[in-house]
């Protein structure tokens, strides 16, 4: 080498192999040098980057072939996969023609070494979640729509719930032929469904209530909009034609009032149920 110029040596075939040599001085040596090991090992220590870390790039893959760049972040290279931890990849959507639109994921190996794309955003900054879930980690947390004049979105549940009846003085004893109840919540509203049937009853006296997912809101625990789609079994009072499902404050059960034109309404009672029968209905109401 020392007989040759610098200008007068062979071009290096692109994109470089990654195990070429190269000279260097170290600790008063001349020594040799994959180029592999020159870009896995380049240290910062700055305080954007943990002092364990290190930022490499790998010139075998997208970046040295111009279709994008990808920079790992993370601690010593592991040979089995492009990014020690993870990484961020930044392609183009095209590598025949550099006007084209790009995109940027967000990757990560498991311990085999696989390298897989979880998080994408493309050229208009839409990020899409390429595999697994967006998770809220932290209590009081959520997706912010201030943006829009709206509020942090913190709770989004579904699930099921079994119904039963309880009562204001003392509950009943009662055989279910089936208790089946499912619920959404968005926030602080919750849409509940119930089916109950039983084949006997016994004991128990007072309102007949009956039990929810959630309770209701402490200020407005009234407040909710409920149908019966399904009855069977109940005793209507005097004058009343109509049976509700009513939330209340602070409590995990709603009654059941009943309605009807020129007269005030009651609620059902314990006695007020037959041996047997069915109720089927649908709630909304704020926690």
């Amino acid at each position: 080498m020392a007989d040759k110029k610098i200008s007068a040596l062979t071009a290096a075939t692109t994109p470089l192999a990654g195990t070429e040599v190269l000279p260097i001085v170290q600790g008063g040596a001349t020594v040799k040098v994959e180029v592999n090991d020159m870009l896995e090992t380049i240290s910062v220590t700055s305080p954007a980057v943990n002092s364990e870390g290190n930022i490499f790039l790998r010139a075998t893959d997208a970046l040295a072939a111009g279709v994008g760049t990808q920079i790992g972040l993370g601690g010593k290279y592991n040979a089995s996969s492009y990014f020690p931890f993870g990484g961020i990849s930044a392609r183009k959507e095209n590598s025949s023609n550099n006007n084209v639109a790009g995109y940027t994921d967000i990757l990560t190996t498991t311990s085999g070494g696989t390298l897989t794309a979880r998080m994408r955003f493309n050229s208009t900054g839409d990020g899409t979640m390429l595999n697994g879930n967006f998770v809220v980690g932290t209590a009081g947390k959520g997706i912010d729509f201030s943006a829009n004049g709206g509020d942090v979105l913190t709770q989004y549940d579904e699930g099921t719930w079994t119904p039963v009846f309880t009562a204001s003085s003392s509950n009943p004893t009662v055989t279910y032929g089936l208790q089946r109840g499912k619920y959404v919540r968005i926030g602080n509203i919750v849409t509940a469904s119930a089916f109950i049937s039983w084949s006997a009853i016994s004991g128990g006296s007072g309102d007949l209530r009956v039990s929810l997912p959630f309770a209701g809101e402490s200020s407005v625990g009234v407040a909710g909009a409920g149908a019966v789609s399904g009855l069977d079994g109940v005793t209507f009072a005097a004058g009343r034609t109509f049976l509700g499902v009513q939330p209340q404050a602070n409590v995990l059960y709603a009654n059941l009032p009943q309605t009807g034109s020129g007269v005030s309404s009651s609620n059902t009672t314990v006695a007020q149920l037959a041996a047997g029968g069915l109720i089927i209905f649908s709630l909304t109401y704020l926690v």
